[in-house]
């Protein structure tokens, strides 16, 4: 065993504009860990790289216009966020309502938009949206999933219009809405995929 390169296998990365450019990523059982793609040396080595946030790591992402903000995940939506410079970290979940159970996928997506990256999306059983970084994480659309057992297992917002995002699930719905989540459509019949 040769401790001298940092080697991993990643669910998901994203990449942060800081120079030289840092890879950011999460690996199963081993948290989420940021680095340079390239050290002072030459390539880059373990002693490069810092643990973002533990517990298994899914997916990740980085605040375009701060890119020291990084945004991360862990089992059944536990969403995070860590600054790198102010050592500020965050816990991004929804309020508990009374009577609404939240259901979250083991890797639960979440995003932030390309259109003003204060907001943060998220989703299990229900789309979330934040206005503030995560801070505070409302419900903005209706019970998505077909199953009780299910939750969301993917999430994508419009690159063109910031009020339409799409929603589906891991038991076979998929929903759109295109005024920013007040109204949502349940568009599954439009696939034609088998029962």
């Amino acid at each position: 065993h040769i401790n001298t390169a940092a080697i991993g296998q990643f669910y998901h990365v994203a990449i942060s504009p800081k120079k030289p450019y840092w890879v950011v990523g999460g690996l199963q059982d081993n948290g989420t860990w940021a680095g340079p793609a390239i050290s002072r040396t030459g390539g880059s080595i373990n002693e490069d790289w810092i643990s973002v946030g533990g517990g298994d790591g899914f997916i990740c992402r980085v605040d375009l216009n701060d890119p020291d903000l990084m945004y991360f995940e862990s089992q059944n939506g536990n969403f995070s966020r860590r600054h790198l410079k102010t050592g500020e970290r965050a816990s991004i979940r929804p309020q508990r309502e009374k009577g609404v159970e939240y259901r979250f996928n083991w890797e639960a997506p979440f995003l932030l938009s390309s259109h003003n990256s204060k907001i943060f999306y998220g989703a299990g059983n229900y789309v979330f949206r934040s206005l503030d970084r995560g801070s505070s994480l409302r419900r903005i659309s209706p019970e998505i999933t077909r199953t009780p057992r299910g939750s969301a297992s993917d999430l994508a917002e419009s690159p063109v219009d910031s009020n339409v995002l799409y929603v589906g699930t891991d038991d076979g719905a998929l929903w759109v809405t295109i005024d920013g989540g007040s109204n949502w459509t349940d568009i599954s019949a439009n696939l034609n995929a088998p029962k």
